[in-house]
């Protein structure tokens, strides 16, 4: 963790603390220090529904944007990310270079689903460092660029 905090999943939720002058907590801290754990709302939900059966009989899936587990979660000084039990990839913190993954600069205080190459793939780890972020799916698939 190159990051000053750390963040964990209790019970369906994410809980961070410590250093967010870049957002980086998933939430927005007007001291710029969060000294005790806080919930990160937008990576909180209920649990992951298992496929359901529409009426044809054929299986669907549980949309990502129905927020469930968090599977693992990585944090860096400028940026954190997370992926989900089902495979979707949130980023949120400072967006410059491109290092969230959504396509532009933009700084994003709570996460946000990675769009793009990553939305059709289940995630199944992510790394961050400075200005790289890479997604784990079948290959190895670098959604940011380096400085």
């Amino acid at each position: 963790m190159a990051g000053a905090g750390g963040c964990w999943t209790v019970q369906h939720s994410c809980h961070a603390f410590g250093v967010s002058t870049n957002y980086q907590l998933g939430f927005a801290v007007a001291s710029g220090f969060q000294h005790k754990p806080r919930r990160i709302e937008g990576l909180s939900g209920r649990p992951a529904a298992p496929p359901s059966i529409n009426d044809t009989g054929v299986s669907k899936s549980v949309p990502c944007d129905t927020l469930c587990s968090i599977r693992s979660v990585a944090l860096d000084q400028y940026h954190s990310a997370a992926v989900t039990a089902d495979g979707c990839l949130y980023t949120w913190g400072h967006g410059s270079r491109g290092r969230l993954g959504h396509g532009d600069e933009g700084t994003q205080i709570t996460p946000r689903r990675v769009q793009g190459v990553l939305v059709h793939k289940q995630v199944h780890d992510v790394a961050l460092g400075g200005a790289v972020g890479v997604a784990r799916t079948g290959n190895i698939v670098r959604f940011t660029v380096a400085i």
